[in-house]
């Protein structure tokens, strides 16, 4: 299985499982969700629709950042998949996932530069371009 593909197949889990978990909610707003399925739109756009010109351009491969960083990531926080999985899960599972620390924005605002420069200024990136399988 190429890189892409199991990345759709990964987006296609991603979207049943959030389908899964509105069903388990009452009145989980249709406008969460659809802002959640549009991110993973975006998301593929930009890793799979975009892949091969990104290997040949700076300029493509800029646009998969801006699509992942200014359309994907606010999509995807406006679909509130944390909070549709705490509401859809048990007593049990809503304590194992409710990790304050780790759902404050501060953490997320660290993370993406962080991210982003371990993933460019070390072997991860030239992996992910020379083995499909392996993500940047």
């Amino acid at each position: 299985m190429t890189g892409s593909a199991l990345l759709l197949v990964e987006l296609g889990a991603a979207a049943i499982a959030y389908a899964a978990g509105t069903g388990r909610v009452r009145r989980w707003p249709a406008a969460r969700t659809a802002a959640f399925m549009a991110a993973l739109v975006a998301i593929g756009l930009a890793l799979v629709a975009l892949d091969g010109a990104a290997h040949r351009t700076l300029t493509a491969h800029m646009v998969q950042h801006l699509l992942l960083a200014f359309v994907a990531a606010p999509l995807l926080v406006a679909g509130s998949p944390l909070a549709l999985a705490l509401r859809a899960t048990g007593a049990r599972a809503r304590r194992a996932l409710a990790g304050p620390a780790l759902a404050h924005p501060v953490v997320g605002w660290i993370a993406l530069p962080a991210t982003m420069a371990v993933t460019h200024f070390s072997g991860i990136y030239q992996a992910a371009l020379e083995r499909p399988v392996v993500p940047a």
